[in-house]
């Protein structure tokens, strides 16, 4: 009696972890993990096979790790040796490098000190300059266009089409580079433009802009329309659209079926996410206390977010966001939301709220749309663009080679947030700078744009 009474107990426990296991298997838990340690990590990209590719600005550096690593081995530039040479691997030199978006082999970065966008190859790892020479702004061929402190890149391509969506930060414009005519020309004009995700169609860019909202730009007609938070207004608070607040957002990201848009606040410490259908916007992952516990994604804890991207893994089949902290023991984090393909009806994100508002271009008023058609002039020299104070310290004029200290760097006290003055003689930015009063809009007064 009693050795059957044993079986049944351990077949009873059989299947219980077996049970487990398959439960396991097929429901990963939903806890935000560390996937690896990083120096200021600004951007971050996950391709298909689960490898990490990681910008880290400060460092001046492109690191990668394979699925399953542990941690990230630098693939370009070299750790703290900040400048510019076009070259393979390690004996290239970046200066500030942030946005990046990866074609297959290909990944395309903006190196923002340099006031250009680059193109490294992930196979032969060699470093090349693709447009961009010094800072200004001016559309034109690849090798003679400015930018002014370019902080992204999205790329989109056809059989018919090849481009590039730059976010040219300084002038507070969204540029396009054509593969197909070698010309960047500008398409739209947001304030302060800091990360962005482009649409699987290619028809729309939605951006952060650091005065506090987030942007939808259709890139065929250059309409650019705000859809959450109000220019110049920070806060923490979750609503629909424009009655929401931002403080300082930074990464934006799509979800798999696009009807949700995630946003790193960098200001709040929080994720946020704005259901596409209404507008609502709630918290999805964070405190709003600084540090790095991690937990169920409300629970967990966060430092200052950089970009982040959903990423959706093909073994465990889990969907969600993966963040960078830039700080100087900064890392990526995953915060896993759903199994499979995730839409807003099994989001865990999902509003639970009757509110409903669906934002129109019809939209009058000044803090909560901008509308500016492509068609309308713009700058064609240098010398017509936004001025800034001539105190500004991270202008850099760009030589063929040369290196930075990563001490220099860091000493730069940044006064990218102070007062700037605008050339009010370049009537195409006067309507829309007028909503900035001639101010920036920040968390700290050392805040590098990382």
């Amino acid at each position: 009696m009693r050795l059957l009474l044993f079986f049944v107990r351990l077949s009873v426990l059989l299947v219980l972890i077996t049970v487990n296991a398959f439960v396991a298997r097929i429901a990963p838990s939903l806890l935000v993990t560390t996937v690896t340690p990083a120096s200021y990590p600004i951007s971050v990209d996950v391709d298909d096979d689960g490898t990490v590719l990681v910008a880290s600005c400060n460092m001046c550096t492109i690191s990668r790790m394979p699925r399953g690593g542990t941690f990230l081995s630098v693939i370009a530039g070299i750790t703290g040796i900040c400048g510019y040479t076009d070259d393979v691997g390690t004996s290239a030199r970046l200066s500030y490098p942030l946005g990046m978006s990866r074609v297959n082999t290909t990944l395309y970065f903006a190196d923002e000190l340099y006031h250009c966008i680059r193109v490294l190859d992930l196979i032969s790892l060699k470093v090349s300059t693709v447009t961009g020479s010094s800072q200004g702004f001016l559309d034109n061929p690849f090798a003679s266009a400015l930018f002014y402190w370019p902080n992204d890149v999205r790329h989109y391509s056809t059989a018919f089409v090849r481009v590039l969506y730059i976010l040219d930060y300084e002038n507070s414009a969204i540029r396009k580079a054509d593969f197909n005519s070698g010309l960047v020309s500008t398409i739209a004009f947001v304030a302060y433009p800091i990360f962005s995700s482009l649409n699987k169609n290619g028809t729309l860019l939605f951006v952060a802009s650091s005065v506090q909202t987030i942007v939808r730009v259709d890139v065929s007609t250059g309409t650019a329309v705000i859809i959450a938070g109000s220019a110049g207004a920070a806060g923490y608070i979750d609503e629909i659209g424009v009655a929401a607040r931002f403080s300082d957002p930074r990464g934006v990201a799509w979800n798999d079926d696009e009807t949700a848009l995630y946003v790193g606040d960098r200001g709040n410490l929080r994720l946020r996410r704005i259901e596409l259908s209404n507008m609502n916007v709630t918290t999805v992952a964070g405190t709003g206390a600084s540090s790095s516990i991690n937990g169920p994604p409300l629970a967990s804890t966060f430092q200052i977010f950089g970009h982040i991207q959903w990423y959706c893994d093909r073994l465990t089949t889990m969907c969600g966001v993966m963040v960078s902290q830039c700080v100087a023991e900064g890392s990526i984090r995953w915060i896993p939301f759903t199994q499979g393909t995730m839409t807003s009806s099994t989001s865990l994100a999902t509003a639970a709220t009757s509110k409903s508002v669906t934002p129109s271009p019809s939209l009058t008023d000044s803090s909560s749309m901008l509308t500016v058609k492509k068609s309308r002039s713009v700058p064609t020299s240098a010398s017509q663009s936004i001025s800034s104070s001539p105190s500004k310290s991270r202008s850099v004029s760009r030589q063929p080679s040369g290196t930075l200290t990563h001490s220099s760097i860091l000493s730069r006290s940044s006064t990218k947030c102070n007062t700037l003055s605008f050339n009010t003689s370049a009537n195409t930015w006067s309507e829309m700078l007028s909503l900035l009063q001639g101010e920036r809009f920040c968390v700290s007064s050392n805040d590098l744009s990382c």
